[in-house]
C-alpha cells in the first residue's frame, strides 16, 4: 500500500506514461495479493464448513445410538436384567457426545406398569444461555426412548443492506435503476 501511495504521489506532481505504468503495476501487485489471500480464505471456509457438516453427521449417529442403546436397557430391565454392557457402551456413547458439545445427563425412573421401574436417560445440550439464571430454554436431546436429530439450515447468500444504493442513487444513476426488483426483493 505504501508502494501505491508513493507511484500515486509520483503520478500526482508527474503525469506522464512511465508514472502511469507504474501506478498500474503497483496497484495490480495489491489486486493480486488481495485476491490470493481471498482464495485462501475461501479455502479455510469450505474445510471449515465440511468439519462442522461431519460433526454434525456424527453426533446425529451418536444420538440414534444412544435412543438405540437405551431402548434395549430398558427391554433388559422390565426382565430383570442390569444390561451392565449395554450401560458401558451407552456410557461410552455420552462420552464420545461430550466432545461435540456441552451436554446435561440425567438418570430418573419411570414406572412401566406392574410395578416395575426402568431407568430413563434424559441429555440436554448444556449452556443454552449464558445466563445462568435462565433455564427455560434447554435444549433435550434424548428423552429415554427418544432422541432428536440436529441440523443446519441451508445458509442462503443475502446482499449486504450497507452496500444497498439509496433511493438517490437509483433514481440518479439508469443502470442501478434496472437492479432495483433484485436489490430490494
Amino acid at each position: 500500500l505504501q508502494d501505491l501511495a508513493e507511484k500515486l504521489r509520483a503520478l500526482g506532481n508527474d503525469p506522464n506514461v512511465d508514472n502511469d505504468t507504474l501506478v498500474r503495476g503497483s496497484a495490480e501487485a495489491i489486486v493480486k495479493m488481495f485476491n490470493f489471500y481471498a482464495d485462501k480464505l475461501k479455502g479455510l471456509e469450505q474445510n471449515g464448513q465440511t468439519a462442522f457438516n461431519d460433526s454434525i453427521t456424527n453426533v446425529n449417529e451418536i444420538l440414534t445410538n444412544i435412543q438405540a442403546l437405551n431402548k434395549s436397557i430398558r427391554e433388559c430391565e422390565i426382565h430383570g436384567d442390569n444390561a451392565l454392557e449395554l450401560r458401558d457402551e451407552r456410557n461410552l456413547q455420552i462420552d464420545e457426545l461430550s466432545k461435540y458439545m456441552d451436554i446435561d445427563v440425567v438418570y430418573s425412573y419411570e414406572d412401566v406398569g406392574a410395578g416395575i421401574q426402568v431407568e430413563k436417560l434424559t441429555i440436554y445440550m448444556g449452556g443454552a444461555n449464558p445466563d445462568p439464571n435462565v433455564t427455560t430454554d434447554s435444549s433435550m436431546l434424548v428423552d429415554g426412548l427418544y432422541a432428536t436429530q440436529i441440523s443446519v439450515p441451508e445458509q442462503k447468500p443475502v446482499l449486504n443492506p450497507y452496500l444497498l444504493p439509496s433511493a438517490d442513487d437509483l433514481a440518479a444513476n439508469p443502470n442501478l435503476k434496472n437492479l432495483q426488483g433484485y436489490l430490494f426483493l
